[in-house]
């Protein structure tokens, strides 16, 4: 028997619709990964709602929670289908918690391979500088006679 998410959830959650948007409200919405059939967690953070009359256009700063990009400015305009749920900012904030964290581990270890990167470019310099110090063996230039014996 095949199952989906829809028949899991219909059954116990509670139906919630966003009637309003404005500046400062969260939402979360999902994304379609491109290279499987998962979806990742968006949040967003409303920064205008400017409708003229007949064109309607939200902006948010929207970021993956799992992903260590940068949050990025979505605009959707008239037209755009969207497919958002109701978020508190306390979802928010562990969310950024969540890539804060992320992106701090991923800066202590590329501070780790720079200094280790560090430590073999003064290795290489201190071999150049005791490389002026070395010399040649003494030689004597002529040929070699070869005896053979039999």
């Amino acid at each position: 028997m095949s199952t989906t998410v829809n028949t899991l959830v219909q059954a116990s959650a509670e139906i919630v619709t966003i009637l309003t948007l404005r500046k400062g409200d969260v939402y979360k919405r999902f994304s379609k990964r491109s290279y499987s059939e998962t979806h990742t967690l968006v949040f967003g953070i409303v920064q205008t709602v400017d409708h003229n009359g007949t064109e309607a256009l939200i902006t948010a700063l929207e970021f993956d929670v799992s992903s260590t990009g940068t949050p990025e400015l979505a605009v959707y305009a008239t037209g755009s289908e969207l497919k958002l749920f109701a978020a508190t900012p306390a979802e928010v904030e562990t969310g950024f918690q969540a890539l804060e964290k992320r992106v701090a581990d991923s800066i202590q270890s590329k501070e780790r391979e720079l200094a280790k990167e560090r430590r073999v470019l003064e290795s290489i310099q201190d071999t150049i500088e005791f490389a002026h110090q070395l010399s040649s063996p003494e030689t004597v230039q002529g040929q070699i006679v070869l005896e053979v014996q039999a």
